[in-house]
């Protein structure tokens, strides 16, 4: 099940949670959209996929990519 994240504080506590898994679910609103890239790279991530989701929701598929 993907989780849910509406601001950048709790996208980066999941991914200090998180941190290390191989790949990650997340699903995030579009306030969210243009400003998660950074926050998603500090932790090492990188964002593979991306799908529209209803009602102004996006579901983002990162992958753990070690040395950042």
């Amino acid at each position: 099940m993907s989780e849910i994240v509406t601001n950048e504080r709790d996208l980066a506590s999941l991914l200090e949670r998180e941190g290390g898994k191989p790949k990650l679910t997340i699903v995030v609103d579009s306030g969210l959209i243009t400003t998660c890239i950074p926050v998603i790279k500090k932790y090492g991530y990188a964002l593979i996929d991306a799908e529209d989701l209803p009602n102004g929701f996006f579901k983002l598929t990162l992958e753990f990519r070690n040395g950042h």
